[in-house]
């Protein structure tokens, strides 16, 4: 997954749909393009309902309105077409969000970036939610739906009752991966001293981290690009990151190193 996709899409800009363009980035788990906006009857208001809770049923993700794809339909961008009437389509959206999906969704974005042609691109960014699942409600739909890689699909009972579950056990989950990836660092320092700076994610079962990745690699090694004149700085650079069974690790001697794990967690120590 590119870097740009971490940034928030407020500081999205023409250069950042270009370069999606230009590295391939093509649609997934986490990406969607679409060429055209969604049409203003009521099945395409469905679909585009649908498409945005199976993103936030799943692991959130982009949907970007306004580029074209190859036509070998591997979901490949191609061209900047963007949307036309751009800032009323996106207060439709926006309107039909709030009105026709329940719960609603926390984190929901919507950004109109130009893109140097007459008309600018939409973007909506469905963060993965703690309130999952969502239900489209729209005119009687009542459907649940969920994002696997390019496609969706209906949720089922299963998936219900794992979305449901998973709310009210995230705490639960962080504490006891926490404690145990303590003591196995107590076990490997031996008794030294060391400090621990972690970041997790709050759905902490799952594998979201493509271990193969070289973007994700690369920026492992300069997580501090405007580095501090003060403060511990991790100089990386050089170094190697390598796949462990858990994730990707990175070592300089000393105990210092960083630990990003293929749920998510990272760990500097």
């Amino acid at each position: 997954m590119s870097i740009i996709l971490n940034k928030a899409i407020a500081d999205w800009r023409q250069t950042d749909i270009e370069k999606l363009i230009k590295d391939k980035i093509a649609e997934g788990q986490s990406i969607e393009y679409k060429e055209k906006m969604y049409e203003r009857n009521d099945e395409s208001i469905r679909e585009m309902l649908r498409d945005i809770t199976a993103f936030a049923n799943a692991y959130g993700g982009y949907l970007i309105i306004g580029i074209k794809e190859d036509d070998e339909d591997q979901g490949i961008p191609t061209e900047i077409l963007g949307v036309e009437n751009a800032e009323e389509e996106r207060d439709r959206i926006s309107s039909l969000c709030l009105s026709s999906i329940d719960p609603r969704i926390p984190g929901f974005e919507i950004q109109i970036v130009p893109s140097g042609k007459q008309n600018p691109i939409i973007i909506l960014h469905i963060p993965r939610s703690l309130r999952m699942p969502h239900m489209v409600t729209f005119k009687g739909l009542f459907q649940f739906w969920k994002r696997h890689d390019r496609q969706k699909s209906k949720m089922s009972t299963d998936e219900l009752k794992d979305g449901f579950s998973k709310v009210y056990s995230l705490s639960e989950d962080i504490k006891s991966f926490i404690l145990s990836r303590e003591n196995i660092l107590i076990q490997e320092a031996g008794g030294s001293p060391f400090y621990v700076i972690g970041a997790a994610p709050i759905l902490i079962k799952d594998e979201i981290i493509n271990i193969y990745d070289n973007n994700l690699r690369e920026l492992l090694k300069n997580l501090l690009p405007n580095e501090r004149k003060e403060g511990w700085i991790l100089d990386f650079k050089g170094r190697d990151v390598l796949p462990t069974l858990e994730g990707l690790k990175i070592d300089i001697k000393d105990f210092r190193r960083i630990d990003l794990y293929r749920n998510g967690y990272l760990a500097k120590i």
